[in-house]
């Protein structure tokens, strides 16, 4: 005898799959903005740094 039982979780995927896209979506924009932008954790650690921000690491905004 065989019993087999599962779980549906083709919702989940689909969620999961969303907000990969949405992430895709914001990063991309946030990585053509001409500005200084960064994202830190509670602890001070990066979480995100957009290109501009890290070519301009050591002297604040360009002119």
């Amino acid at each position: 005898m065989v019993i087999l039982t599962g779980i549906n979780i083709s919702d989940r995927l689909r969620i999961e799959q969303k907000m990969a896209h949405q992430c895709e979506f914001y990063e991309a924009i946030l990585n053509q903005l001409p500005v200084d932008i960064a994202v830190f954790e509670s602890a001070h650690r990066y979480l995100y740094a957009n290109p501009a921000s890290i070519s301009n690491a050591g002297g604040g905004s360009k002119p």
